[in-house]
């Protein structure tokens, strides 16, 4: 299943593009980490899912926002000396995998 063209634009405005605040919310996470974020969306099979709920301009923009949102509150609690023993072994467990690895899909 090909995507429409309107999806494709959002994908490379709204997820690719290295000034996208999901972009730059990788970036941030990274740089507390240490570590490689990789974070990749299924756009078919999200797109056949959500389609009856989102239009094709704010299919993309609205997930972007989503993973953003996501990035910066785990960034927010990694920062916070209250949860250093957490974020530890947080660490801990994302080192053996070579970096933080998520791919979104709708189950």
């Amino acid at each position: 299943m090909s995507l429409p063209t309107k999806i494709k634009m959002g994908i490379r405005d709204s997820w690719d593009n290295p000034d996208s605040d999901v972009q730059k919310s990788f970036a941030k996470l990274k740089s507390t980490l240490g570590v490689s974020i990789n974070i990749t969306p299924q756009w078919q099979l999200l797109w056949a899912d959500l389609q009856s709920t989102y239009d094709m301009g704010t299919f993309v923009p609205n997930l972007a926002s989503v993973v953003f949102c996501w990035c910066t509150s785990l960034d927010t609690l990694l920062e916070k000396d209250e949860n250093e023993e957490w974020a530890d072994e947080l660490l801990g467990k994302i080192t053996s995998t070579h970096g933080l690895n998520m791919l979104l899909e709708v189950r």
